[in-house]
């Protein structure tokens, strides 16, 4: 079934973390993480169990430790240590319809990066799943945003934690109609695991990637992506009502947003040309 299977463990020492822990209401609360030690262990596997259908997943576990500075106030409130525990999960499957006109294939992934609590600052396990390195990448837009793409909402965690995201892709190709010809589509709708901010709607989005290629030689592809992010109902509401801190792996930010801020929930767009030529 060419099946495969695949275990690993990483360790990372940060002595750089800077990961702060903010309560607008109460900023003396605030607790910055200035290091942070990560482990993760985890395993993954696919298999192909009929003709065309292949089935893929992931799981991992991430423990650890993150330490406040000695001159923090982390120190006085008993959370100078915390113990890490956060999870990330991935299955996915895909079918080619190889016998078909235009060869269509259909898949369908779902991704969960767990996030941390909001509801206090000082108490419990630190859930907040590490990136370490770029993730699994599911939308070309979402993916970036608070790391490439800084948004206005101060409280809103990155693409690469605190969320699930589920994907549907196809794709056709269509060199019976013009030679070199193939077109990909896919959905991604996505949902906080944690509300950044309480009582908050955890709806971040969805998303549409297209991608249009065209081989014009064996070694020349001329290749269109057009997507657009559509902001969910998290983004409609106040970012300041509320909150209480930014609840995991996103930039710190320096002063509160006033009560009057709303967040933008302006539709994203992105299109980008591309030739590429191999020698």
């Amino acid at each position: 079934y060419d099946a495969e299977m695949e275990a690993y463990l990483f360790y990372e020492r940060d002595p750089v973390f800077g990961m702060v822990i903010e309560n607008y209401r109460a900023p003396d609360y605030d607790v910055t993480y200035d290091k942070s030690e990560t482990y993760v262990l985890g395993m993954r596997g696919s298999v192909v169990p009929i003709e065309n259908l292949s089935l893929g997943g992931e799981f991992a576990v991430q423990m650890g430790n993150i330490y406040a500075s000695d001159d923090s106030d982390a120190v006085w409130a008993g959370v100078d240590e915390r113990d890490r525990e956060a999870f990330a999960a991935n299955v996915a499957g895909k079918y080619d319809f190889a016998d078909v006109r235009f060869a269509p294939s259909l898949g369908l992934e779902y991704l969960y990066t767990s996030g941390h609590e909001g509801t206090s600052n000082a108490e419990g396990d630190f859930e907040a799943w590490d990136p370490i390195y770029r993730s699994k990448v599911m939308g070309n837009i979402r993916d970036c945003l608070e790391s490439e793409y800084t948004t206005d909402d101060a409280a809103d965690t990155s693409g690469y934690t605190n969320q699930h995201a589920l994907k549907a892709t196809g794709s056709l190709d269509l060199g019976e109609l013009v030679d070199g010809l193939s077109v990909d589509l896919a959905y991604m709708k996505y949902w906080f695991d944690e509300d950044p901010v309480t009582n908050a709607d955890d709806d971040i989005g969805q998303e549409i990637n297209l991608k249009v290629a065209y081989d014009y030689t064996e070694d020349v592809e001329f290749s269109l992506l057009a997507d657009m992010f559509f902001p969910g109902e998290y983004y409609d509401t106040r970012n300041s009502a509320g909150l209480t801190y930014n609840g995991g792996m996103t930039a710190p930010v320096s002063s509160a947003p006033s009560q009057d801020d709303h967040v933008s929930h302006d539709t994203a767009v992105s299109i980008i040309g591309a030739c590429a030529v191999s020698f």
